[in-house]
């Protein structure tokens, strides 16, 4: 008997033995067998760090003054 089209499909079971995709080591922690790539080999958690600072303005680009847009 055929499952009703309203209950979606099971999703399967990860394997009982997953390993990287990249180096071949045996996979424990559950959200590296989900993406199936150790921590290790996922690379930096912290990919780009921004750090506020004072920037000269481009060149060409005039600096924004406090009249502008006033009414008079």
């Amino acid at each position: 008997m055929a499952q009703p089209a309203l209950i979606p499909p099971v999703p399967p079971r990860l394997p009982e033995r997953v390993r990287c995709r990249r180096c071949g080591r045996a996979l424990h922690d559950p959200v590296s067998r989900m993406l199936r790539l150790g921590r290790e080999c996922r690379g930096p958690q912290d990919p780009v760090r921004v750090v506020a600072g004072e920037q000269e303005t481009l060149p060409g680009l005039a600096a924004p003054t406090a009249t502008e847009g006033a009414a008079p």
